[in-house]
């Protein structure tokens, strides 16, 4: 029987931009500062608990080629994935140690603030799926998207979901 790796589930803040590793296969990085707070009984608000950890976050695929267009240093995420350990030489001789994630999921967290998803088509590169918004299954705020119901011409704002007059 093979043991996975630890997964972890991370609320913290990129701390510097996402930079690529590779092209092919995409694979993306950046730094997580995950700040441990907890619940004050009294108070009911959320308190410092400890020293801030960081983390070195890995992406692959198409979770690395909608992290690279989506997140920007300070954005604050929530990340799902594997724990790795990794040592390190320093240039002095001595050793260092890294924890790194192996991304599954990163999403935005909207505890912090609000965000609009746009879906992707599976298997488009990303600067095809951004050169290409016809091909989207959702648009962005203020975008409105054309159909048919029961044989008539409908456009719907896809920010609100309302009808708009063709």
């Amino acid at each position: 029987m093979t043991l996975s790796k630890p997964r972890l589930t991370l609320a913290g803040n990129l701390t510097r931009e996402p930079r690529v590793l590779s092209e092919e296969p995409p694979r993306v990085a950046f730094g997580l500062a995950v700040n441990p707070e907890r619940r004050d009984a009294a108070s009911e608000q959320w308190v410092p608990d400890g020293d801030v950890q960081y983390y070195d976050v890995v992406c692959f695929g198409a979770l690395a080629a909608n992290v690279r267009e989506s997140l920007s240093k300070g954005d604050p995420v929530l990340v799902v994935g594997g724990l790795r350990r990794r040592g390190w030489q320093r240039a002095d001789g001595s050793d260092g140690t890294t924890y790194e994630i192996a991304a599954d999921a990163v999403a935005p967290d909207l505890r912090r603030g609000t965000s609009h998803f746009r879906r992707t088509r599976r298997g488009a590169p990303a600067e095809a799926r951004a050169a290409d918004p016809a091909g989207q299954e959702e648009g962005a705020a203020g975008e409105v998207a054309a159909g048919e119901v029961d044989g008539g011409p409908v456009v719907v704002d896809l920010r609100t979901g309302e009808l708009v007059d063709a």
